[in-house]
């Protein structure tokens, strides 16, 4: 399970960074899990269901098919755990709020990973503690100035995404705004990279 984790972790660190392209091989690792005759009762629905939303990463030709597949393969994860066990939420405190980009960034990974927790674990606390934090964090001025006009766009997107984060209550719906924050969040990076 080790390796499905990192594997997950690598296909949203390349959505979130703006190159869904990059989780084409993580992906692909999925797809291919090996010995699926050996695996504990109960757990191969969960492994295929997780293979084939794995198979839409790696087949996605936009970065929103992507993203979406992506928050479904945290939920394919939250449906096992919550069956058979898994991993628990974080207990790490949230950084503390900052006017510095770096530091507010680091709040904003932080408030996803928390995000991502509500879907795989699946846990209702680390999704609010996400929601909070991402609502409490909004964008420094140096992205809005020197992002260009698509950074722009996506700090305005994301700032809605946050006041809506906390009312999403179903896997389903937690899903759907984790996507779009995706795509919000490679949207930003790209331009903040390619200065557009």
């Amino acid at each position: 399970m080790q390796a499905h984790f990192n594997d997950a972790l690598l296909i949203r660190q390349a959505v979130i960074a703006g190159a869904p392209e990059d989780a084409v091989d993580p992906a692909y690792a999925l797809t291919h899990i090996q010995d699926l005759d050996r695996l504990p009762d109960g757990w191969r629905v969960f492994v295929e269901r997780m293979q084939g939303v794995a198979g839409r990463i790696q087949d996605s030709t936009t970065s929103s098919l992507a993203a979406a597949a992506t928050a479904d393969l945290g939920v394919s994860c939250g449906m096992c755990h919550q069956r058979h066990g898994g991993p628990q939420a974080s207990d790490e405190p949230a950084p503390p709020p900052s006017s510095s980009i770096e530091r507010r960034m680091a709040r904003h990974v932080w408030a996803t990973e928390r995000l991502w927790e509500g879907l795989i674990v699946p846990s209702n606390d680390a999704w609010a503690a996400g929601a909070q934090a991402l609502g409490a964090e909004p964008f420094p001025s140096e992205v809005l100035n020197d992002g260009g006009v698509y950074a722009r766009s996506a700090a305005g997107d994301f700032a809605q995404l946050a006041a809506n984060a906390p009312a999403k209550k179903t896997p389903e719906q937690r899903a759907a705004l984790y996507a779009e924050l995706l795509v919000t969040c490679g949207t930003c990076h790209r331009a903040m990279k390619h200065g557009d």
